[in-house]
């Protein structure tokens, strides 16, 4: 939350309302990669990488080429199926790829996160990408 704050926004009101990209975020990655000791990276864990923003910029596959280029193991945590998109891109990266179910409870994530999604389709979407073969976690 403190990075909406230092944008100027507020943490609550805007959080899923005003959504900051960062167009030169796989330079800057490179970038950060070539100084990096080779440990393990968690994306997506401070705001889902798969947010309907990235249907629009794309820029996920050249972060997951990136990674894979430096030989950095990552792990992508989201809650959208938008990762399927990327899902061939991800498997021959090894990138793993960690499923989050927010809310059992469908009236609680209604009323928490209306726009999360729900619990049968993050499972639906899980089970089809671990039929595959390919890594993932929940």
């Amino acid at each position: 939350m403190g990075g909406h704050r230092r944008l100027g926004l507020d943490a609550g009101r805007d959080f899923d309302s005003r959504v900051v990209v960062k167009p030169n975020v796989v330079a800057r990655l490179r970038a950060e990669l070539a100084r990096w000791g080779g440990e393990p990276l968690a994306v997506g864990v401070s705001g889902d990488c798969y947010q309907p923003a990235e249907e629009t910029y794309r820029l996920m596959p050249g972060v997951v080429t990136a990674l894979a280029e430096a030989g950095v193991p990552a792990t992508v945590y989201t809650r959208s199926p938008l990762v399927l998109r990327d899902a061939a891109l991800l498997a021959e990266c090894g990138v793993r790829v960690a499923v989050s179910i927010a809310f059992v409870d469908e009236r609680i994530r209604r009323a928490v996160e209306p726009g999360a999604v729900g619990r049968r389709r993050g499972w639906s979407w899980w089970r089809r990408w671990w039929r595959r073969g390919w890594i993932a976690g929940c």
